[in-house]
């Protein structure tokens, strides 16, 4: 048996004054990940921008609502997370991955294709 307490909050901004940068990264780089064997390069790059956007959208449309519509407002704990997506979608790992490790993702298509 397992006894686990966790902070909870009715205020969204307390959810993104907390948000975990390395967890959010590990998360997304791990569906992308799981996407490739079925789907395409370009489909997980665009998965990836749009977990990003839609974080940070989120962000500013419940938590940063008072600012000027034309200004970038990111979450303190998030501030990195774009510069990260956009590394992540320039990563060699992810166009090479599955010729080098197949076994990661099971039976599936052998080739990635670009």
């Amino acid at each position: 048996m397992h006894t686990l307490g966790l902070p909870t909050t009715e205020v969204l901004g307390t959810t993104f004054r907390g948000a975990d940068l390395e967890a959010q990264l590990a998360i997304t780089t791990r569906r992308i990940a799981a996407g490739l064997p079925t789907g395409t390069l370009a489909g997980a790059r665009e998965s990836a921008t749009a977990t990003a956007v839609n974080v940070l959208h989120a962000y500013r449309r419940h938590c940063a609502t008072a600012s000027n519509p034309g200004q970038l407002i990111l979450p303190e704990a998030l501030k990195l997370l774009p510069l990260y997506i956009l590394a992540l979608e320039k990563c060699s790992s992810y166009r090479c991955v599955l010729l080098v490790y197949p076994w990661l993702f099971g039976p599936g298509p052998s080739m990635l294709v670009y």
